[in-house]
C-alpha cells in the first residue's frame, strides 16, 4: 500500500474528520482547536502550507512566516488571544470570523510554541491550547533506501562460501547501484529464515573487513526475529524484545563490526505496543519510517501505534515529531515489490511526490528481500530494473542519498531531546 492509498478510504477519512487535533491529554481543549500548524509539524524553507513566505538575510533563511488557523467556541465574556511562548507578553494579531481564527506568525528558532487562550476581563486564562512547530534549518533534498526482511542473502553467502561478499549477485548489484548512483543501503535483518534452516549465528565472520570497508554506504539493523508471526511485537514483553534485539545486534557486531550496525528504523510490519518504543530510544533510534495501515484497535493506526490524527498528517507530509516518545516519524513514497509497481509506475509516483512541497524534501524507496530470489513464490523478475529506475529519477532530480536515520533528522531529534531534558518543552501554559 502506498502512503496515500489510506486516504482513498471514505470510511477512514470520515473517521479521521471526527478526531480532535490534540493528540495527548495535556493539549486537550474542548473550546479551542488548532487546525494548523499541526502539533509536531516539521517545516523547512521549501515547505508548502502552512509556510507563507521566507525572509532571507543574504543566502540564509532568517525566519519563516507561517499561517495559523483554528476554531474556538465564542463567548461574549471571554477574549481569544494568541502568543508565542518565547514572548508571552506580546500578543500575535489575530483575525476572527465567526468561530474561526487566523493569524501569521514568524518562526525564528528551531522550536516555536504557539498558545491560543480564552481569557476573562481580568486577564485570567479560562481555557487554552497549544501547538509546537519545528523548523528544520538548512534542509536539503535527499532520498533514503532500505530493504526489509533480509536473511536469504546471508544464507546464500554462507552456503556458497564466496571469497567476497560481492561474489553474491545480491550484494554485487547493491554495490553497483552505489557506484552508479551513490546510494546508501540499509538492510533490515531477520535472525532466521522462515523454515528455520539458517540463522545469523550460522554466518561466518570471515567477511568482517569487507563489511567495515563498505560501512559508509552499507549498514545492517534489527528488523524482527523472523518473518512469522507478522505482528509479534504487539504482544512482546520488554524483556523478550530486548533479548531479541540484543541477539540480532550481537550477531551483526560479531560478523560485521560496530561500523556496520545501525539503530532500528523500520520494524517488521511496523507494529509494536507503544509502551515499548522507549526501548528503541534507549538503543539509539531517533527515526522510524514508512507507511500507514489500519489496525483493529480503533484508537490507533498500525504503524508504531501512532495516533490517528498524526498518521493522517504523515500521509500528507514528510515528517512528524512525537513529543511524547521523543521519536521522529517519517513517511515514504514507494515500495518496489508491490506487484503493479512497474518501473514506469514507480517513476510516476516519485515524480508526483517530488512536485508536492510537503512530501518532496525526503523521498523514500524501499522493498523486501524475498522478491529478489527466483526460488521464492513471489519472485519479481524485473525487481532490479525497478530499483534502477527509481535511483535514476532521484539522482537526476538533485536528491542526495541518506540513511533512514539521516544526519539532518538525527541532529534535529538530538536537539529536541536536550530541550526536553532542560524542561524547555514543559514550560507551557496550563489551564
Amino acid at each position: 500500500m502506498e502512503r496515500r492509498d489510506f486516504l482513498g478510504s471514505a470510511a477512514s477519512a470520515a473517521a479521521l474528520s471526527l478526531l480532535p487535533h490534540s493528540l495527548f491529554a495535556e493539549n486537550t481543549s474542548r473550546r479551542i482547536r488548532f487546525e494548523s500548524p499541526f502539533d509536531g509539524a516539521v517545516i523547512h524553507k521549501r515547505s508548502g502550507f502552512p509556510l507563507k513566505n521566507v525572509v532571507y538575510e543574504g543566502q540564509t533563511a532568517k525566519l519563516l512566516n507561517i499561517e495559523i488557523k483554528g476554531s474556538f467556541s465564542p463567548d461574549p465574556m471571554l477574549r481569544l488571544k494568541l502568543v508565542d511562548s518565547k514572548n508571552p507578553q506580546k500578543e500575535i494579531p489575530i483575525t476572527i470570523a465567526g468561530n474561526k481564527f487566523s493569524a501569521t506568525a514568524p518562526l525564528t528558532d528551531l522550536l516555536t510554541t504557539l498558545t491560543a487562550s480564552l481569557v476573562d476581563s481580568n486577564g485570567k486564562t479560562v481555557d487554552s491550547a497549544f501547538t509546537r512547530i519545528i523548523w528544520l534549518k538548512n534542509s536539503r533534498r535527499r532520498f533514503r533506501f532500505f530493504i526489509d526482511d533480509n536473511i536469504y542473502c546471508i544464507r546464500d553467502i554462507q552456503t556458497k562460501k564466496y571469497k567476497s561478499l560481492f561474489d553474491s549477485v545480491y550484494m554485487n548489484n547493491l554495490r553497483n547501484f552505489h557506484r552508479k548512483y551513490g546510494i546508501k543501503v540499509m538492510l533490515n535483518m531477520f535472525y532466521t529464515t522462515p523454515d528455520k534452516d539458517f540463522t545469523l549465528s550460522d554466518f561466518s565472520d570471515r567477511y568482517k573487513s569487507e563489511w567495515k570497508e563498505n560501512a559508509d554506504w552499507l549498514r545492517l539493523a534489527y528488523h524482527s526475529r523472523a518473518e512469522f508471526p507478522d505482528r509479534s511485537l504487539l504482544t512482546a514483553t520488554r524483556q523478550g524484545l530486548n533479548e531479541e534485539i540484543e541477539l540480532i545486534e550481537g550477531e551483526i557486531l560479531r560478523f560485521a563490526g560496530k561500523d556496520s550496525l545501525a539503530p532500528p528504523t523500520c520494524l517488521h510490519w511496523g507494529t509494536i505496543d507503544r509502551k515499548l518504543l522507549s526501548l528503541f530510544v534507549q538503543k539509539g533510534t531517533k527515526v522510524f519510517c514508512n507507511g500507514v495501515w489500519p489496525l483493529s484497535k480503533p484508537e490507533f493506526l498500525d504503524k508504531y501505534q501512532v495516533p490517528r490524527a498524526a498518521s493522517y498528517y504523515l500521509s500528507k507530509n514528510d515528517a512528524w515529531y512525537d513529543f511524547e516518545t521523543g521519536l521522529l516519524f517519517a513517511s515514504g513514497e514507494v515500495c518496489c515489490n508491490i506487484l503493479e509497481n512497474t518501473p514506469e509506475k514507480l517513476v510516476s509516483l516519485l515524480k508526483k511526490a517530488s512536485g508536492e512541497k510537503n512530501v518532496a524534501e525526503l523521498l523514500s524507496i524501499m522493498t523486501h528481500e524475498p522478491y529478489f530470489w527466483p526460488f521464492h513464490k513471489d519472485y519479481i523478475p524485473d525487481h532490479w530494473d525497478r530499483l534502477d529506475a527509481c535511483f535514476r529519477f532521484v539522482v537526476e532530480n538533485g536528491y542526495q542519498p541518506a540513511f533512514p536515520q539521516d544526519e539532518q533528522f538525527s541532529a534535529l531529534v538530538d536537539t529536541l531531546r536536550k530541550k526536553k531534558q532542560g524542561n524547555e518543552l514543559d514550560r507551557l501554559p496550563r489551564n
